[in-house]
């Protein structure tokens, strides 16, 4: 049975380690001048050496008396590694750390003690551990990893020196799985290794595995096309296809995408955390418009270049408003038995709402005139150079980049007001409830080329209106008396106050408008109403 790459080439030396010069400098230096600390402490995420480091550190400080009885890895008795997560009771500390560290080495100079995952222990292990933590015989050292260091007690922490293990940057991790591949004697096109190194997300143990399943298939050279079976992209580009429904606010194809996902059999959960992932990308692209919050999506480059076509759509307060709705219902729906209401609620709410931000007009720099660093909103759009592609030319950047900048136009304001008793006739026509929530709206703005906006002084209004078949009357309405397509947004502000004059002029088919001269003798008027008399 042949090994896993990860455990065949695992560093056996400092120098095989990859990054994590600060740690490995430090330890060098304490091994160079004999100043061995009683314990330490290696926190990090997983796959990024911690483990393999502890490893080389211990027989590092033992490495005279490994040299001397030609000791093998196998035959080390006094390097004892153990798993807390399947050691996590207080009588495991007890016998396998407590009794055994006061027996002497019986090969070499430290007797090590790894513990891996130690944040597993046990409250009442972690305080049988405590003591001989602080003040362990002078032949012991205790080498502590862990992934999750904030569930180790502070009173643990202080007893020992804390290392810091960070991710493998990209560029060290292209260069080990070249390596690896030179190793293995095999080839393995350049974007497929960087495909897999973004894939691990920074952890070494991950991409191994990762190209060691690619190798498995057999094949002289691993191409895109492999890749692309072996890390498929699938949950990735139903994501972004969810999130262009998104920005176009299209409720209908929202809900057959998310539907046509579940038939297919991806992860709901997985695919909430992904638009959470672009949705947090987009709001930090809206901010300083780098490509950098994009480069490492693991998407072909044809989604690449639509994905930012369609952030530039959004603002930063619809990327708020996007992270709120579905992590509001992610807290509701996680444990739903109904597994898509947790991206289906979030994304029709959002569809449906027809709430938008209006974005401020943003001018392209002239060229006699370049724009200033300070305001990067008003810089050119600079797309993501690739291979054989030159880059586009500026002025077609600037077009990308003010794709979300709104102009208002004012003759459209005056049309739809001039138009307004008309549009309040018909529309009472076709529903009587719809025509009163609508007859307390305000005409806040309108915006080239076919968007008119209502404002609301309530939600309720806001709601009643925004319904989608309620929509759709109004922007048919409003389409016969404009002569072009009218896509309505409805927004809730406190300018937005009711007008009462209006709603006079809305009887209802069944109460007589009030006279208001009347209203003074209010309480006669129900007398009369009711046929009753006032009781003294």
């Amino acid at each position: 049975m042949s090994q896993a790459l990860y455990r065949t080439y695992r560093p056996t030396t400092f120098d095989q380690v990859i990054s994590q010069e600060h740690i490995k400098l430090t330890l060098q230096n304490q091994i160079k001048s004999q100043r061995i600390a009683h314990a330490y402490l290696f926190a990090g995420p997983r796959g990024v050496g911690k483990t393999t480091l502890a490893r080389i550190f211990a027989k590092a400080i033992n490495a005279e008396a490994i040299a001397k009885h030609t000791l093998q890895d196998t035959n080390l008795i006094d390097i004892i590694e153990i798993d807390a997560a399947s050691h996590t009771g207080v009588d495991n500390v007890r016998e396998n750390i407590i009794q055994n560290s006061y027996v002497a080495p019986a090969q070499i100079t430290y007797k090590v003690f790894i513990i891996d995952e130690v944040h597993m222990l046990s409250a009442s292990a972690f305080n049988a551990l405590l003591k001989i933590l602080e003040e362990p015989p002078a032949h012991v050292v205790f080498i502590l990893a862990t992934t999750e260091v904030h569930k180790l007690p502070a009173t643990v922490i202080s007893r020992c020196q804390r290392f810091d293990f960070h991710a493998i940057k990209l560029p060290e991790m292209v260069k080990r799985l070249q390596w690896l591949c030179a190793q293995e004697k095999v080839e393995v096109e350049p974007v497929v290794l960087e495909r897999i190194a973004r894939k691990a997300q920074g952890a070494v143990r991950d991409a191994d595995s990762l190209l060691g399943q690619m190798l498995a298939a057999g094949d002289a050279k691993v191409t895109s096309a492999l890749a692309d079976v072996v890390l498929p992209r699938v949950d990735m580009a139903v994501a972004v296809e969810l999130f262009a429904h998104l920005v176009e606010r299209q409720p209908q194809a929202y809900a057959q995408g998310v539907e046509a996902a579940v038939q297919s059999g991806a992860q709901m959960k997985e695919l909430w955390q992904l638009q959470l992932e672009l949705f947090r990308r987009g709001l930090l692209y809206s901010i300083d418009q780098s490509l950098m919050h994009l480069e490492d999506l693991d998407v072909h480059l044809s989604t690449h270049e639509r994905l930012i076509s369609l952030m530039t759509k959004l603002s930063s307060h619809d990327y708020l408003q996007l992270l709120d709705l579905f992590m509001a219902a992610g807290e509701l729906y996680q444990r739903s038995p109904i597994t898509q209401l947790l991206i289906e609620v979030p994304g029709l709410e959002w569809c449906l709402s027809g709430h938008t931000t209006v974005i401020p007009t943003m001018v392209a720099p002239t060229p006699s005139k370049p724009a200033s660093p300070a305001a990067p909103v008003a810089k050119p759009l600079a797309p993501k150079a690739t291979a054989g592609k030159p880059p586009q030319p500026a002025a077609q950047a600037t077009k990308q980049s003010t794709v979300s900048a709104r102009e208002t136009d004012q003759a459209m304001i005056d049309a739809v007001k001039q138009h307004w008793a008309e549009v309040m006739r018909r529309t009472k026509e076709v529903n009587h409830a719809l025509a009163m929530a609508l007859s307390v709206a305000h005409v806040a703005g309108a915006y080239a080329p076919n968007r008119v906006q209502f404002g609301f002084r309530y939600d309720f209004h806001r709601d009643r209106v925004c319904q989608l078949e309620h929509l759709r009357a109004i922007e048919g309405i409003l389409a016969q008396l404009l002569g072009k397509d009218i896509i309505v947004e409805c927004v809730v502000g406190d300018q937005y106050d009711i007008d009462v004059s209006v709603l006079n002029t809305l009887p209802s088919d069944n109460i007589a408008a009030v006279n208001p001269a009347e209203m003074d003798n209010v309480w006669d008027l129900a007398l009369q109403t009711i046929g009753g008399k006032e009781v003294k």
